[in-house]
């Protein structure tokens, strides 16, 4: 479950700086675990520079955008393969796990743990709440 939760995470990072990403790569991060590392490559950190204080900004501002979102590339690319990984070796695993049986049954009504989500309003404030016991 954790590995699936990595990846999902991970995945949604890729896609978010693929929005952001505007050297045409874009549509890259969508490729699951390869995605990631194509779009790395598809950057281009030239930049055409003029002799004006203000193009040379803009140049260094293009370039420092682009490294985070490569950077951001290689973290979401790194979490996609460790978490498929483990998900592959969950799959494959012969491990026997012991758990125990109040554990298995925290689903149940007998765990004693129940959520209300109910409305509250006041002079100030008005919203949703949330209570639990267990």
């Amino acid at each position: 479950m954790s590995g699936a939760l990595v990846f999902g995470f991970s995945y949604a990072a890729g896609i978010i700086a693929g929005s952001a990403d505007q050297s045409g790569a874009g549509s890259l991060p969508f490729i699951p675990v390869l995605g990631p590392w194509l779009a790395i490559g598809q950057q281009d950190f030239n930049c055409s520079i003029e002799t004006t204080e203000e193009s040379i900004e803009r140049c260094q501002g293009q370039i420092v955008s682009q490294a985070a979102i490569v950077a951001t590339y290689a973290a979401a690319g790194v979490a996609q393969v460790l978490g498929v990984a483990t998900v592959v070796r969950g799959l494959i695993s012969r491990e026997r796990l012991w758990v125990r049986e109040d554990l298995a049954k925290r689903g149940s009504m007998r765990s004693g743990v129940a959520w209300t989500v109910f409305p509250y309003a006041s002079s100030a404030s008005a919203g949703v709440g949330i209570k639990g016991t267990f």
